[in-house]
C-alpha cells in the first residue's frame, strides 16, 4: 500500500518531476561552464581540368571555453546544486509523510474492520437469545417482557454493527484515499456487510491482517 501510494500520490509525483527537472538544470549548467565544443564537417571536390579529380573531407572542431567568469561561473553551479539538494529534501519529507498517513489510516481501518466482526457477532448471539426466549414464552417459561428487552437487545446491537460499519466506510475511504486514490471511483471502498471479502481486494487484505492478529475475529 505505501509503494503504492509513492507512486500515485500526486504531490509525490510532482515533487519528483522537480527533482527530475532541477537536475537537467544542474547537468546543464556544469556542462554549459566547462565549454561548448561544436564540430563541423565539409566536403569539397576538385574539379580542375589540369588535375586528376580528388575529394577532400574537412573536419573542423572548435572548443569555446570560458575563462574570465569571475565567481560568476561558481555561483551558478552553487545555486543549480542548492536547488536540487532542496527539491530532494522536499520529496524526502512527502514520502516520509505519506508513509506515516497510510500507515495510520490502515490500522485505523483494521481496527475499524474488528469492530464490525465484533458488532456482528454480538448480533449473533442476541439473535439467537431472541430466538431462545420466544420460545421459552411459548412453553409458558418466560414473560413477555424477557422478551420485549431480548428484543430491545438485539435492536441495540443491530445499531452498534450500523455504526461500526459506518465508521469503517470513513476509515477505508480516508485508506483509499491516503492510497492516491479517489475513494468515490474505487470498487471496494465500501464495505458489504455479511459478504466475504474478496481474495485480493483491499477488504480481503484488511480481513487477513485482523485474522493474523486474532483468528476468533475471523468473519465468515
Amino acid at each position: 500500500l505505501v509503494e503504492e501510494a509513492l507512486d500515485t500520490r500526486p504531490e509525490i509525483r510532482a515533487a519528483r518531476l522537480q527533482v527530475a527537472s532541477a537536475e537537467r538544470t544542474l547537468r546543464a549548467t556544469i556542462g554549459g561552464e566547462l565549454g561548448e565544443l561544436r564540430g563541423n564537417v565539409s566536403w569539397d571536390t576538385d574539379d580542375n581540368p589540369f588535375r586528376a579529380p580528388s575529394d577532400q573531407m574537412t573536419f573542423l572542431l572548435t572548443l569555446d571555453v570560458p575563462v574570465f567568469t569571475g565567481g560568476a561561473r561558481t555561483a551558478r553551479i552553487r545555486r543549480a546544486r542548492h536547488q536540487l539538494e532542496s527539491t530532494m529534501i522536499v520529496v524526502r519529507d512527502l514520502e516520509a509523510n505519506v508513509r506515516t498517513e497510510v500507515a495510520q489510516s490502515y490500522r485505523s481501518a483494521v481496527e475499524a474492520y474488528r469492530d464490525i466482526a465484533v458488532a456482528r457477532s454480538a448480533v449473533g448471539r442476541q439473535e439467537e437469545s431472541v430466538r431462545i426466549q420466544q420460545e421459552k414464552f411459548r412453553n409458558g417459561r418466560a414473560t413477555s417482557r424477557e422478551v420485549l428487552d431480548s428484543v430491545a437487545l438485539l435492536r441495540n446491537a443491530r445499531f452498534e454493527l450500523v455504526n461500526a460499519t459506518y465508521s469503517y466506510n470513513v476509515a477505508l475511504r480516508e485508506l483509499v484515499r491516503a492510497r492516491g486514490l479517489d475513494p468515490r471511483k474505487d470498487p471496494f471502498a465500501e464495505v458489504r456487510p455479511g459478504a466475504p471479502a474478496a481474495e485480493g481486494t483491499l477488504e480481503g487484505e484488511l480481513e487477513q491482517a485482523i485474522l493474523r492478529q486474532d483468528p476468533a475475529l475471523g468473519v465468515a
